[in-house]
């Protein structure tokens, strides 16, 4: 019987500990849950589109889905992901300069310079050899909810991740929460 309650106690100091450990290595490399990094994808989507439509839009001619139904896709996703900013903000308050950057602008200026500076990343580093590609794989899911899309995406990121924090990874995402259940003392 008492080798039963020393059991029991270890356990739970041993849960403890392991506890303790993640709380601190949690607070020491900010974590990104599954949901707010899906509204950061829904976030971004629009100015994501939008920088594909205006770089492959002159490559492809007038016959590509980019060309015909690019920029309403934009706007779907845009008026979707409307509600999204306070996940996407706390998203963006895990990259050391985003907070930086967070705690000097207010909202209104923080939200539409994210945008500007996604579009103008796509711009400059899509290759117009790529186009084609992109545009498929934008017509193949452009029938997609938004949310369906930006839970693609992160589906995507969150199973090729590594989850070990390193200076190359964008995004740790946070440990799902352990639960357990001890006996009580009467089993």
């Amino acid at each position: 019987m008492i080798t039963r309650r020393y059991r029991a106690a270890a356990a739970a100091a041993g849960l403890l500990a392991m506890a303790t450990a993640t709380t601190a290595q949690a607070e020491q490399t900010p974590c990104v849950t599954r949901a707010e990094f899906g509204d950061f994808v829904l976030f971004v989507l629009p100015d994501l589109i939008d920088g594909v439509v205006e770089t492959c839009r002159p490559v492809l001619g007038a016959e590509a889905f980019i060309a015909t139904d690019g920029a309403a896709l934009a706007q779907r996703y845009h008026d979707a992901g409307a509600d999204s900013w306070p996940n996407a903000h706390k998203a963006m308050l895990a990259s050391p300069t985003m907070r930086k950057l967070a705690g000097q602008l207010p909202d209104a200026a923080l939200k539409p310079l994210i945008g500007a500076q996604l579009k103008q990343m796509i711009t400059a580093e899509l290759k117009p050899a790529t186009c084609r590609k992109i545009d498929a794989f934008l017509g193949q899911l452009a029938p997609l909810p938004p949310k369906n899309m930006a839970g693609l995406v992160t589906l995507i990121v969150v199973e090729f991740s590594s989850n070990k924090p390193n200076n190359d990874q964008l995004v740790m995402f946070c440990p799902k929460p352990l639960t357990v259940t001890l006996p009580t003392s009467g089993q």
